[in-house]
This record gives C-alpha cells, sequence and structure tokens, in this order.
C-alpha cells in the first residue's frame, strides 16, 4: 500500500500557501448573497468562466477570488455532479501500491471533474512517488489554488461555516486546517445545511468539532430530482 503521508516538502508547500491565504483574506460571510451574485454572473459570462477553467487547468495563477468564482461557479454549470466521488478502480490500484497504474487511472478522473479536491491531491502525492516532480508541483498548485478560494468562505466553525461543493471536499479541507494531523471522527450529523464533524485529534486526545456548509450540494441535488 502507498504510504497514505505526503512527502514533507509538499506539505509544507501547502500548509504555508494555505497559512498565507487564510491570515491575508477576508472571509466572504454573506454566502447567501455570494451565490445569488454568482449566479447572475454564470448566466451572463461563461466565456469568462470557461477562461478561469482553462487557465487553471494550464496550472496558470488564479487570484482566490477568481479561483472562488471558478470552484463555486462550477456548481451551475452542468458539469457539476453532486454525488461525485472517488473512482474506486483507482482506489483499488492506490491501495495496492500500484502507483503507475493508479497514476493513469486518477488522470481519468482527473479530466471529467478537474475541481475534485480528493483526485489532485491522489496526483500529487502519485507524481511525487513516480519522480515526475513538475507534475506533482502542478497538481498540488492546483490543490492549494482551489483550498484557498474555499478557505474564504469560512472558518468552519459553527458561526461561520466553510463552504464545500461536495462532501468529500470536507476531508480534504480538514487535511489543510488540522496541519495533516491524524484523528480519530467521533461523530457526523447533518445540522440545517451544514455536515458537522466532531473529531478527536490523536496528538493531545482533545475534542474539535468543524462545521462545512452544503447547500449548493443540496440545492442542485433538490433541482435535479424536481427535473424528474
Amino acid at each position: 500500500m502507498l504510504k497514505k503521508v505526503i512527502l514533507s516538502s509538499l506539505i509544507s508547500v501547502l500548509l504555508m500557501l494555505f497559512s498565507a491565504s487564510s491570515n491575508a483574506q477576508s472571509m466572504l460571510k454573506d454566502m447567501d448573497y455570494n451565490y445569488k451574485v454568482l449566479e447572475t454572473w454564470m448566466e451572463n459570462n461563461k466565456e469568462k468562466y470557461d477562461s478561469l477553467m482553462t487557465l487553471f487547468l494550464n496550472a496558470d495563477t488564479l487570484g482566490v477570488y477568481e479561483a472562488f468564482t471558478l470552484y463555486f461557479g462550477y456548481t451551475y454549470t452542468d458539469k457539476y455532479q453532486p454525488m461525485y466521488s472517488e473512482d474506486k478502480a483507482a482506489l483499488d490500484l492506490y491501495n495496492k501500491g500500484l502507483a503507475e497504474e493508479a497514476y493513469k487511472a486518477y488522470q481519468k478522473e482527473y479530466e471529467k471533474n478537474p475541481l475534485f479536491l480528493r483526485t489532485l491531491l491522489r496526483l500529487a502525492m502519485l507524481a511525487d512517488k513516480l519522480g515526475y516532480a513538475e507534475e506533482s508541483k502542478k497538481y498540488a498548485f492546483r490543490f492549494v489554488t482551489l483550498s484557498k478560494a474555499i478557505g474564504l468562505s469560512g472558518d468552519a466553525s459553527k458561526e461561520h461555516p466553510m463552504h464545500v461543493i461536495c462532501v468529500p471536499d470536507e476531508y480534504m479541507m480538514l487535511k489543510m486546517i488540522t496541519d495533516f494531523a491524524a484523528y480519530d471522527t467521533q461523530g457526523q450529523s447533518l445540522v440545517g445545511s451544514c455536515d458537522v464533524l466532531k473529531l478527536k485529534m490523536a496528538d493531545d486526545g482533545s475534542i474539535r468539532e468543524y462545521w462545512f456548509n452544503v447547500s449548493r450540494y443540496f440545492a442542485v441535488m433538490q433541482k435535479q430530482l424536481n427535473f424528474k
């Protein structure tokens, strides 16, 4: 099985960039308003959104607000799949330690959904293991770009839940919030439009609670169900 620990150099880069963004940028707390503005913008700026996606796919630098538009704007496109999850075949190859095969499988997944955080992190890890240094940096850069954008939506507290567009992204953001620390999940509950995770940290046994708002996930799911 592949080691589930990223090389220390890659961790340092991810955490440094995420921390810098979190400290420098004010949170966009009124997300209901932001979603309304974003929906209108998406209706009238398809070409601009496509340009942002092209920049992202090319691993070019995006401002945090551009990345914010890219990530949350994705939920207003036909490509967004609320129930999207990690490919089981790719995960099986990953768990068996078949790095080259897993890398190719995750590349196919990346083509289907380039904004899925878990795929980006897997690709960064696998590329690093295989010696593809430049590719590893690009995938890690994309991962950090989206993480910084998500960080603008809140700090994962009850007062200011962090917004994500799919449930698996919660766990990827937890890696960033907790500095990749080990923990045991003590409980998970749905409170309104928020997924609340209670964790017991391995280092000191403290119990921490993290709130993730998945309102866009529910909104699109409801829309799709009404269409059926």
